[in-house]
């Protein structure tokens, strides 16, 4: 299901250039016209991901990257970035997914306004203007 649902997303994401997709099972997808200057290979590991993307896109693909669920060559991360980058500004996403963004809006919006109150307890932070950044025991 999930497989299905992320391979739509692409499908309307990548309008310019070409992107490759490996998924879990093996099987490989292309996306894009081609053509242009922008080609990239993306090879997701785990069935994991794919759900984690088709549901969260933009911290599952920092999450899966560094966890090592996301594999893209050295040579290949800017060309990857610079593709979905350029595609974000031009792709368009199916409307369920803009719906759900909307909706994560405020909770975001919510959570950023409380940083002020929710660091200083967990990090022992001081956020007193001319403090810059250092508490009475001189830490950051």
């Amino acid at each position: 299901m999930w497989k299905t649902v992320l391979d739509k997303m692409l499908a309307k994401l990548v309008v310019t250039g070409r992107l490759g997709v490996t998924w879990p099972d093996g099987s490989i997808t292309a996306y894009g016209p081609g053509g242009g200057d922008l080609e990239a290979e993306v090879r997701l590991t785990e069935d994991s991901i794919v759900r984690e993307l088709g549901q969260r896109p933009v911290l599952a693909l920092g999450e899966g990257y560094m966890d090592g669920r996301i594999e893209v060559a050295p040579e290949q991360l800017y060309p990857f970035m610079a593709l979905l980058i350029r595609n974000q500004q031009s792709g368009a996403m199916p409307r369920w997914f803009d719906t759900v963004q909307a909706l994560r809006g405020p909770e975001q919006e919510q959570r950023i306004g409380r940083a002020p109150r929710i660091v200083p307890v967990r990090y022992d932070f001081d956020f007193a203007p001319g403090s810059v950044g250092l508490n009475q025991r001189g830490h950051i």
